[in-house]
């Protein structure tokens, strides 16, 4: 009979050495997955353009958003802010804006989203994942409201920064005096992009923000449509940066396209 084989003694604290080389790696291969990642020239120019040439800093490590935004913000009832206006129609002038919790019967929490330029109201919904989706953006002053299916993306959970999520959306139009009645229609092709990490510069101090782009390419009705927002999110803050186009359904509806820079000048509730 021949012997049970017995394992060398050297290879065990050669093996464990190895295993104890490896765990010591893992945190700093984790910690650098997601490096700095500078601005491409032509996203900060436009973000110079409409924010100024101060706000947007240095890149920074952005961090891994696996709960979307509830990795940045406890989001529990409702959060407000004031923005300064840097750009656009309204330059110099102060907006505040807002987000709050809508109760329903099926316990999904549903948002209502004013852009706090006195026209612009987005509702959606804030499911358990951590995602902010958008079903309608009304318009107080044109009395319209555009319906999104499936809904446009304000933040998304999981998405490694440098990466795009795409989404094609059906878009209807309707009057609010008759919302059952479609004006316009067509399709939107969304891409998400988280971009990376920067510090910014703002009245309201300074701050670490993750920069979300958002690409709306389609055609609704008569218009031919070709938007980009850019929205930069603070952690406990919420939105401390934006650029966005002022008339949302003009844009759908007959191609107005006046965009406007926003930064915080103070947090007035979180």
């Amino acid at each position: 009979m021949n012997p049970i084989p017995t394992r060398s003694p050297r290879i065990v604290p050669v093996a464990f050495a190895v295993l104890m080389t490896f765990a010591t790696l893992c945190p700093r291969l984790r910690a650098d997955a997601y490096p700095p990642r500078p601005l491409p020239d032509e996203d900060r120019q436009t973000l110079n353009e409409y924010l100024g040439n101060n706000v947007v800093g240095e890149a920074l490590v952005p961090p891994p958003l696996p709960h979307g935004i509830y990795n940045l913000i406890p989001f529990r009832d409702a959060l407000s802010w004031h923005m300064l206006i840097t750009s656009g129609k309204a330059q110099g002038t102060q907006q505040s804006g807002s987000a709050r919790l809508l109760d329903r019967v099926n316990g999904v929490p549903a948002f209502r989203l004013d852009l706090g330029d006195d026209r612009n109201v987005l509702y959606g919904q804030l499911d358990p994942n951590g995602n902010i989706l958008c079903y309608a953006s009304q318009d107080n002053q044109e009395g319209v409201i555009s319906r999104f299916s499936p809904p446009q993306p304000i933040f998304l959970a999981d998405v490694p920064p440098g990466q795009t999520r795409d989404v094609l959306s059906n878009l209807s139009v309707a009057d609010l005096s008759d919302p059952d009645v479609q004006t316009h229609s067509g399709s939107l092709d969304i891409q998400y992009t988280y971009l990376g990490a920067y510090r910014l510069q703002v009245p309201a101090g300074t701050f670490d923000a993750v920069l979300i782009k958002t690409t709306l390419t389609g055609k609704v009705g008569p218009a031919n449509i070709q938007d980009t927002i850019y929205r930069f999110y603070a952690k406990t803050v919420g939105p401390v940066a934006v650029v966005e186009t002022d008339d949302i359904s003009a844009l759908f509806v007959y191609h107005e396209r006046t965009r406007t820079g926003k930064v915080l000048q103070e947090i007035t509730s979180k």
